[in-house]
């Protein structure tokens, strides 16, 4: 990484006039920093030692780790040459108030700043955003990468970017603004109502951010979603590697013991091994503690697809009664299906006869790829199908077929198999929404966006773990016979443009470093590119899809490959 920064640092990067100031000064800066941390003293403010100056910086964070946890934290506004060091005092004064570091002996402190990891953002010139309402502020705020500012008169609120992924607030626009509103004094009211009261602006800007994975590790530039991914062909070897990843992340969800109960007798059963809920690696905390049955059930599924020894009946018993409904009664039988546990299987589906379907396409695609999945001695090829033809039925808009994707997917998977391989009229269908979901997939390889279906989401389009069903649902296409080689082209390019996206929303090594559950959440898959929360569906979602992926052909890989003849060069 070092080695990156001091190329980009020669070329120049980051030296557009509107963006943050170029590699090399931010570079050069955070050494200045870090000798500092490293000697345990602070030149004196307003000395030629504790000048350091970027023309172009607008403003200053620095963010203090140990071990993950944030200890300090400083920010400057003032322009002048002092501005790192006033930001970087502040953040060492708050590291040596710490709760662990205060009540060390003083000859520990004054080593302390050595033990430290170090960011160091810096924000690039201010542009105005223009907005007539705070919504449509929010929404030309590009989270995790634009900060904002509010101007009233020569008072100035700003949110650096980096500190908004620090804390997991990088998705919270909104609140962001108001918090700013509130630190200029006002109160919380939209734009038109607060430009009665007083002449306000907003801005925004770009930072750059350097940053380590710890004290004695080498420098690196961080971004919003870790290190970028490029696109990779369906590689064997990088699918496994990557479900390898995503299968240890799922069992830290599932503890070998649940610690809220008491050692059990040898004379009693012991209980099923308990789901954690999502997780949240910035606190390191679950939430829930416990997983609900509905993510419970689909990590299950997940483990079982990678292996099915590793679940056993006492983790597929139905819960109570006043606990079931028809989509937790879906999952259950699809986890003991894809386990093998025939005695979960047949009370599973029995239960779906106490707990029909509702009349969504959701409800009634989930049904029929969940009774589907059961062996034709259970359950006849009639009432699959009659299933299959509800869950079509009920899908009446494109919305609607574009919300139950994946369960149509499966569905016809499962009836394409009970048919000796040979797929239903409706595998067209499939395929043309999988095209035209395509057609909006990004393709921009300097993006970490690249290879996402931008969906909606409270009012604004964006790239997330959703995209993993879409995933899922496409995987299980590809898999169905009778599509044509450009349909197949279509799908493998999509797939990898998604595969990419899955490892661009695994936590890295380096963004695991900057977390306080960064351990533990090592792998697993984020809610979005700046939303670090880890809900347990989305890292069994990944694993689902990617036991879908199909691997390269020869011919792929070698298409993949860059050219070796040497031609001479074209004519513009």
């Amino acid at each position: 990484m070092f080695l990156v920064l001091a190329v980009l640092s020669i070329l120049g990067g980051g030296s557009v006039a509107a963006g943050p100031p170029a590699v090399g000064e931010a570079l050069s800066a955070w050494f200045e920093v870090r000798e500092w941390l490293d000697d345990g003293e602070f030149p004196e403010p307003g000395t030629s030692a504790s000048e350091i100056r970027i023309d172009a910086a607008s403003a200053v964070g620095v963010i203090l780790r140990l071990d993950g946890r944030i200890v300090g934290r400083g920010m400057d506004l003032v322009r002048d040459a002092d501005i790192i060091r006033r930001a970087a005092g502040r953040a060492y004064s708050q590291a040596l108030g710490d709760r662990v570091i205060r009540d060390l002996p003083e000859n520990f402190r004054r080593e302390v700043g050595s033990r430290l990891a170090l960011e160091l953002e810096i924000a690039g010139p201010r542009s105005t955003l223009v907005a007539g309402s705070l919504a449509a502020a929010a929404a030309r705020i590009r989270p995790g990468i634009d900060g904002i500012a509010i101007l009233r008169g020569d008072r100035v609120a700003l949110s650096l970017p980096g500190r908004q992924l620090a804390t997991g607030t990088a998705g919270a626009t909104a609140s962001t603004l108001l918090r700013l509103i509130d630190q200029l004094g006002l109160p919380p009211r939209d734009l038109e109502e607060l430009r009665r009261l007083d002449a306000i602006q907003l801005q925004r800007f770009e930072t750059i951010r350097i940053g380590q994975a710890g004290s004695d590790q080498e420098p690196g530039l961080r971004t919003r979603s870790g290190t970028f991914i490029p696109r990779a062909v369906l590689d064997e070897h990088l699918i496994e590697t990557v479900r390898d990843r995503l299968s240890n992340r799922l069992a830290r969800w599932r503890p070998e013991a649940d610690p809220r109960i008491e050692r059990m007798t040898d004379e009693k059963e012991p209980p099923a091994r308990p789901w954690l809920g999502d997780h949240d690696p910035v606190g390191d905390r679950y939430q829930p503690v416990e997983a609900p049955w509905r993510d419970r059930l689909l990590g299950i599924r997940a483990v079982a697809s990678i292996d099915p020894a590793l679940i056993e009946e006492r983790d597929l018993t139905l819960p109570d009664e006043d606990l079931l409904d028809s989509e937790i009664v879906d999952l259950g039988l699809l986890a003991s299906t894809a386990a093998g546990l025939p005695n979960a299987t047949v009370a599973w589906l029995a239960a779906t006869e106490r707990f029909p379907p509702d009349d969504s396409s959701v409800g009634l695609a989930r049904r029929a790829a969940a009774i589907g999945s059961v062996n034709e001695e259970a359950v006849s090829d009639e009432a699959v199908q009659a299933a299959h033809d509800d869950a079509w039925a009920a899908c009446q808009t494109a919305s609607e077929i574009i919300a139950a994707f994946d369960w149509l997917a499966l569905a016809e998977h499962r009836l394409t198999e009970r048919r000796d391989g040979e797929p239903t009229e409706r595998a067209i269908s499939l395929r043309a929404v999988r095209d035209a979901l395509l057609i909006r997939q990004i393709d921009d390889a300097g993006r970490d966006e690249d290879g996402g279906i931008p969906l909606r989401r409270g009012g604004a389009e964006m790239i997330d773990a959703r995209n993993l069903r879409l995933m899922l649902a496409i995987g299980l296409i590809d898999g169905l016979p009778g599509d044509d080689d450009a349909g197949r082209r279509r799908s493998r390019e999509g797939l990898e443009g998604l595969f990419r996206l899955v490892r661009q929303l695994m936590l890295d090594d380096d963004q695991a470093a900057d977390l306080s559950g960064g351990r533990t959440a090592s792998g697993g898959v984020a809610l979005g590119l700046y939303e670090p929360r880890q809900p347990l569906a989305a890292t069994a979602t990944a694993l689902l899809a990617i036991d879908r992926l199909p691997a390269a052909t020869e011919a792929e890989k070698r298409r993949a490959e860059p050219s070796t003849d040497l031609e001479a060069p074209k004519a513009p």
